[in-house]
């Protein structure tokens, strides 16, 4: 997944992921970024200026294998499928990979609004990508009548502002929800609302 990066490089770069998940970007230090790589402090200046284009670089090389990658394969995968056990598929492998990393994820969700290269850098190679992929696969299955023809722009704005909500939530609302957003139950049932809305299969009448 990994080819194209220098092997010290890309040790840096997951050594950063790690420590920016225990210590926060502005927590974290170049000299610990060096020892969980088992590296020279050294040997990250001779990769990268300072710490901040270390996390651009997670964000331009490694985010985007993770993110978009996998979601093109995951796409490929469902063709066959029809389209709810399609769009479940994918749910399911966006909520796993969300999950796996959404203490970065976080990070970097934080980081973006006040750093405006960061932000560039993220739409770029992470949002934009995945809203071109999810947007041909949705408008794709609409014309051949498997989903409503909506506003596909919707629809993706839902499931990331879903993504954006279960990052966040369990930071911001701990004491206020007990339960998990991005587990395989949930993207079933996110799925199921997609497809089928909150309206009862039976009309309630009145006795």
């Amino acid at each position: 997944m990994f080819q194209d990066i220098h092997p010290t490089k890309l040790s840096i770069l997951k050594a950063a992921v790690e420590v920016f998940g225990q210590k926060g970007f502005n927590g974290a230090t170049t000299k610990e970024i060096a020892q969980a790589a088992g590296i020279s402090e050294g040997t990250i200046f001779r990769h990268f200026t300072n710490k901040t284009e270390v996390l651009y670089e997670v964000v331009n090389s490694m985010v985007p294998s993770i993110g978009v990658e996998t979601l093109k394969k995951t796409i490929e995968e469902s063709k066959s499928l029809d389209a709810r056990k399609a769009l479940q598929h994918i749910m399911q492998n966006r909520f796993k990979t969300i999950s796996e990393s959404k203490v970065f994820m976080r990070i970097i969700f934080t980081e973006i609004q006040y750093d405006a290269d960061l932000r560039n850098i993220y739409l770029k190679r992470v949002y934009e990508p995945i809203c071109m992929i999810l947007r041909s696969f949705f408008e794709e299955r609409m014309e051949k009548g498997e989903f409503k023809k909506l506003d596909s722009e919707l629809i993706i704005n839902v499931f990331m502002s879903y993504i954006f909500f279960s990052i966040e939530t369990q930071e911001l609302l701990e004491d206020a929800h007990k339960r998990e957003f991005l587990d395989q139950i949930s993207s079933i049932e996110f799925t199921d609302l997609l497809l089928d809305g909150i309206k009862g299969s039976e009309r309630n009448e009145e006795i």
